[in-house]
């Protein structure tokens, strides 16, 4: 009888191990299905004008670093660069957990004068179209680190906050969640006051950047 204890035993003993395992494979495939169904593409665009150089240093070094913590395999990044002209100036895909970004910051800034927010969300919105039009159906980041909207030869005013509602909303529309970070005084509250209704969008001020960031991603990755 003890010999037949011992075997009963030792049979729920591993029956119990198995269904544990069982449980936990589950679980970790259902974990990382949900990491791959819920990737994300972040548009990083940093304010390289004469006049941001300086203040906003510490935030763009921020703004790269919290990003960074951010990614998860499989998430992709479009980097940019904007004053009057926005620009890629890189491109990233997470590929295992080591992979990171190294953050470098501007030693440069546009010659010319201006910095447009409203062209910088159009060329987002764009390359958003070009991205699905390529298959990729993530959700969206766009963080931006902005210190003034300035007039410049040859572009839009950059308080038409028309043509700046329509860009955030086509963005907006394709499943993503906007962060517009280091604005101060009136240009902070028109944007916080034009952009009030509008889904997933936060204004923030520079030394909230790693809190604006981390909800941004949070955001993205419900929708």
């Amino acid at each position: 009888m003890k010999s037949l204890d011992k075997s009963q035993n030792h049979d729920a003993l591993w029956t119990t191990a198995i269904l544990i395992m069982t449980a936990l494979s589950m679980a970790g495939g259902v974990f990382w299905m949900s990491l791959r169904s819920r990737s994300i593409l972040h548009f990083r665009a940093d304010d390289r004008s004469a006049s941001a150089i300086k203040p906003l240093a510490k935030t763009r070094q921020a703004h790269c670093q919290i990003s960074n913590q951010q990614y998860r395999p499989n998430d992709q990044a479009v980097f940019m660069e904007f004053a009057e002209q926005p620009e890629v100036v890189a491109t990233f895909k997470k590929t295992g957990l080591a992979a990171s970004v190294r953050c470098a910051d501007l030693t440069t800034s546009d010659r010319e004068k201006g910095t447009s927010p409203i062209l910088l969300l159009e060329r987002i919105a764009s390359e958003i179209v070009s991205q699905r039009k390529a298959g990729n159906q993530s959700a969206i980041v766009v963080t931006i680190t902005l210190q003034a909207a300035e007039p410049g030869a040859n572009q839009p005013n950059p308080r038409d906050y028309r043509r700046l509602k329509q860009a955030i909303e086509r963005i907006v529309n394709e499943r993503s969640a906007i962060a517009i970070i280091g604005v101060t005084g009136k240009l902070q509250n028109e944007l916080q006051n034009q952009l009030q209704d509008s889904p997933n969008v936060q204004i923030c001020p520079a030394n909230s950047v790693a809190a604006c960031v981390e909800q941004a991603f949070t955001q993205a990755r419900k929708l």
